[in-house]
């Protein structure tokens, strides 16, 4: 029970986290929307930043989880590297609420990321680094910055799907195409971006 009560505080809180960002949480309000006591809430998660670092440690663990296991299933460098976009683009798709927490941390510059929740996104960077290292040892990948190729596929997977209504709305008055991709056809997209800018150039 007390596990089913501590889950369900978990999944509040991401929720509210998400929609109304960590400065503007409040314990009564995990408390109220859960439907649990306070004295219950404190007694898993005596303040509000550790039941946050909670949060984001779980969700971004299971990313991590899922991206490492979809990347190790490849072997050539572009196979990976299409692996670690696509399974980035599923984690935000079955996890609505991640790219409005994520694009609130990153507002911040990151203010109530902990030490082991920004290790654990270092490890996201050093599973891509090895990737791009791999294809470069191959002759395939240039030498690129490895944390603004990140940024390339994360903040596009971020961007792309905290606007789902916004891109909804203009693309009903717009004859703009890329409004509606799917996560694979997303994935696609990036992936070729990528490749024009990571392939190494053949010398005429």
């Amino acid at each position: 029970m007390r596990e089913d009560t501590k889950e369900k505080i978990l999944t509040t809180a991401y929720t509210l986290f998400a929609l109304k960002g960590f400065e503007s949480c409040s314990m009564n309000d995990i408390a109220k929307e859960a439907n649990v006591n306070k004295a219950s809430l404190y007694y898993h998660f005596p303040n509000k930043e550790g039941l946050y670092e909670e949060v984001i440690k779980g969700i971004l663990e299971s990313f991590y989880t899922r991206v490492s296991s979809a990347v190790s299933q490849e072997s050539t460098p572009h196979a990976k590297l299409y692996a670690f976009i696509y399974a980035f683009g599923e984690n935000f798709t079955d996890n609505r609420h991640m790219a409005p927490l994520m694009l609130r941390e990153l507002a911040s510059n990151g203010a109530n990321l902990s030490v082991d929740v920004k290790a654990i996104l270092l490890r996201n960077m050093t599973l891509l680094q090895s990737i791009l290292e791999l294809g470069k040892t191959q002759g395939l990948f240039r030498d690129s910055p490895v944390f603004v190729v990140y940024l390339t596929i994360v903040g596009t997977m971020n961007m792309y799907t905290a606007t789902s209504k916004l891109r909804k709305n203009m693309r009903a008055k717009s004859t703009i195409s890329g409004f509606d991709l799917g996560a694979k056809e997303l994935a696609n997209e990036i992936m070729q971006l990528l490749l024009a800018g990571l392939s190494v150039k053949e010398s005429i």
